[in-house]
């Protein structure tokens, strides 16, 4: 099979096990294998969510650069760095940046690219490769406009090239009391616009944290306090993990129309049926001409009260709103609905014991009939289980409003009216039979047996013929017509209104910079518990694992947002590592449920990643393995499902910590994950002797050789690769910051 063959087969089967896996549990489509089990500390998480299907975090390779810059500015902010530096990086590397057409991006794509690169990757992480990719980014801005975006990457790689002057001298105490390049360069940071800041801040944290981290982190506070909770948080996080509500359907009062095989039972069974009522009655008018008339008229009667009340006595069955496709056994999809019906009724159940009963008798026909409608009405064209959510709730709270405005003998009269009606249609239909079968008898047994099957027996045909449903849907067509338009009008009023309180709904990214900022709160917090100050933390990571009864929701191409989160963090120090875990409820911000541990650099013996997933490459479906080199192109032949990342302590001890993906790109949201995992991958190698190691590290990378100069790339412009450090260059080995 060709490159390209395997290329399309791979992408082929990727979108398949996509859909697969976004429709899990919601519409009857086949669910995924997942095992779900924990053992120890695992935490379980669970698959199904909501997906918006926003693309901006789609791009295609005929995009015009304004269009592939857009997408991957959206990633950085979105907290997929390594998506952005990929996509920037290309960008850069293709050259249209040089055409006249498209300059005026060109210092804004350098900026991004090199915010990228360094974003989520602390300073041991950093090798010769991406600093040449930061100075790549440098040298493709110039020529560009001097704008914020020439400041802002300005300041970015003075800030870098003060952390390796840093390490180059062993300078620890950067408060600007010495050389003034600091001072400087943060009076240049202070002019930049506020949300160059915020960014500089959000995605060089790891690194920021090495130079004044007095002076950083009281930055960074004041950032915090700001805009943790701003833009309205609380009142709006809870909206993202709303489907898009689906718009309400006309209910069509269509009448039953039986095939041939129907109609001949019908007939069939209506003729039978009413050949041995007429010789019933013939014989009990001989024998008793009371009797006959009383069970006429109870026979009458209950006939009567059936047709008028069907709909509510039988709903399955006789609904005038019936399915253009009746659905014969439970779906996924009508198990959903009935859930919810259950569950939205049960909510707004009145308190008290006797009123909570009450409730739940008077409301049984009513949700029985809710559901079967909307089972029938949305099944198909098919709309996700969730999307329909809103619907249900809205007849719910209308059940409520005329249940707490009605009086006591309302009440009571809506309390047992079907059940009771179907109980003496029952009472009347026996005892009639019993009498005409009895004056039958007593005049010429065997034709009263006669008679008895053949209305027994046609009763039954007419029955599978549906002859009641035939009438009782002829017989209620022109009210249930009026009632469907005025529930309609209220259905789309309801509609209006909901579709204008999630029309402020959260965007990914503002999702991603909350999340970041908790993070920034909980390091502090995690600090002020161990009583660490700036200066003592070496190093910190973070890894955020889900709760498994969170609500999940994401952006199509994006990584998964939770409205509940395990936040991990880890801060090494000179004496070792201290690690928090909390509770963090994300829609209002507030952590609780601490754990904390502290252990000894020498007693974490191992820092791995299993990560399980799914592999089309030659048609079989295996487990998937990491791959060797993040930077390299996506495999689209694997497909991601989660990574378990586990500690493990000399004591046998260990901490495992579940991060879902569940997305077509599998480095999708995990820079937490690769930067946690270098960090305490390094100590547990090293142990004591990492903080020595890392010194080493960083004086290896600040030697390492820049190389060629850049490669040109199409139209003259730089693309990613080996340079050596300009004269002006803060990076090179003892040269101040450029100006």
């Amino acid at each position: 099979m060709s490159p390209a063959a395997r290329r399309t087969r791979a992408r082929e089967a990727f979108e398949r096990v996509e859909k697969m896996v976004n429709n899990a549990g919601r519409d009857g489509s086949q669910e995924p294998r997942v095992e779900n089990t924990a053992k120890d500390n695992a935490r379980v998480g669970f698959q199904a969510g909501v997906v918006h299907e926003a693309n901006i975090y789609v791009s295609r390779e005929d995009d015009e650069p304004d269009r592939r810059l857009e997408v991957a500015e959206n990633c950085l902010a979105g907290d997929m760095p390594r998506r952005a530096e990929e996509l920037l990086g290309a960008l850069v590397a293709s050259g249209r940046l040089a055409d006249p057409r498209w300059r005026h991006l060109a210092c804004r794509a350098a900026y991004h690219w090199a915010l990228a690169v360094l974003s989520d990757r602390p300073f041991e992480l950093l090798d010769g490769e991406r600093i040449r990719d930061v100075e790549a980014a440098r040298t493709s801005a110039r020529g560009g406009p001097d704008d914020e975006w020439r400041r802002a990457l300005d300041v970015v790689y003075r800030l870098l090239g003060r952390l390796l002057a840093e390490d180059r001298t062993g300078e620890h105490d950067l408060s600007g009391h010495g050389p003034g390049v600091l001072d400087d360069v943060f009076a240049d940071f202070d002019r930049l616009p506020g949300p160059r800041r915020e960014e500089i801040h959000r995605h060089l944290d790891l690194l920021l944290s090495g130079i004044a981290r007095d002076r950083v982190d009281a930055r960074l506070a004041a950032l915090v306090r700001d805009h943790r909770d701003g833009n309205g948080r609380e009142a709006r996080v809870w909206k993202f993990f709303e489907p898009v509500p689906a718009e309400p359907r006309p209910m069509d009062a269509r009448p039953f129309e039986p095939g041939l095989f129907r109609s001949t039972l019908a007939v069939c069974g209506t003729i039978m049926a009413g050949a041995g009522l007429t010789l019933g009655f013939a014989m009990a008018v001989v024998q008793d001409v009371r009797s006959a008339i009383v069970a006429g008229v109870l026979l009458l009667a209950a006939a009567a009260a059936g047709c008028a009340f069907a709909p509510l006595q039988a709903p399955r069955r006789h609904s005038p709103f019936p399915a253009r496709e009746p659905v014969t056994a439970a779906t996924p999809f009508s198990m959903h609905v009935a859930r919810r019906v259950d569950v939205e009724f049960a909510k707004r159940a009145p308190d008290g014991a006797v009123e909570r009963s009450a409730w739940t008798l008077a409301t049984r026909q009513r949700r029985s009939v809710l559901a079967t409608e909307i089972t029938n009405l949305y099944a198909e064209p098919k709309v996700e289980p969730g999307a329909i959510d809103w619907l249900i709730a809205w007849h719910a709270r209308q059940a409520a409003r005329e249940w707490s405005q009605s009086s006591g003998r309302a009440r009571l009269r809506q309390r047992f009216p079907a059940r009771l009606l179907t109980i003496a249609e029952i009472i009347a239909v026996v005892y009639a039979g019993l009498t005409l079968l009895t004056a039958a008898s007593l005049h010429q047994p065997d034709i009263a047996l006669v008679m008895l099957a053949w209305a027994a027996g046609g009763t039954v045909l007419a029955a599978f013929g549906r002859v009641d449903v035939l009438f009782v849907g002829r017989l209620h067509a022109g009210r249930a017509e009026k009632d469907a338009e005025l529930r309609l009008h209220d259905e789309r009023r309801a509609y209006a209104d909901r579709v204008a309180l999630l029309r402020d709904r959260p965007t990914d990214t503002e999702m991603a910079r909350w999340l970041d900022f908790d993070k920034i709160f909980l390091k502090s917090l995690a600090m002020n518990q161990y009583g660490l100050a700036s200066r003592d933390v070496l190093q910190h990571a973070f890894i955020t694992e889900a709760v498994p009864t969170a609500r999940r929701a994401r952006v199509h191409r994006g990584p998964p947002r939770f409205s509940a989160y395990i936040v991990w963090v880890f801060l090494l120090t000179e004496a070792g590592v201290r690690q928090m875990a909390v509770h963090l409820d994300f829609p209002t911000g507030i952590a609780k449920d601490q754990h904390r541990t502290a252990f000894r650099y020498d007693a974490l013996t191992a820092a791995e990643v299993v990560e399980r997933g799914i592999r089309f490459d030659d048609g079989r479906r295996r487990p998937i393995l990491p791959g060797p080199d993040e930077r390299g192109a996506p495999d689209l032949s694997s497909f991601v499902l989660h990574q378990l990342f586990r500690l493990t302590l000399g004591s046998g001890h260990q901490v495992d910590i579940r991060v879902e993906h569940l997305d077509a790109d599998p480095r999708a949201g995990d820079a937490d994950l690769n930067g946690a995992l270098g960090l305490l991958e390094a100590v547990a190698a090293d142990g004591r002797d990492w903080i020595k190691q890392a010194k080493d590290r960083r004086r290896r990378l600040r030697d390492t050789p820049g190389g060629e100069r850049p490669r040109p790339g199409p139209n003259g412009a730089p693309a990613p690769g080996p340079r050596p450090a300009p004269d002006d260059d803060p990076l090179g080995p003892g040269r101040g910051a450029s100006r």
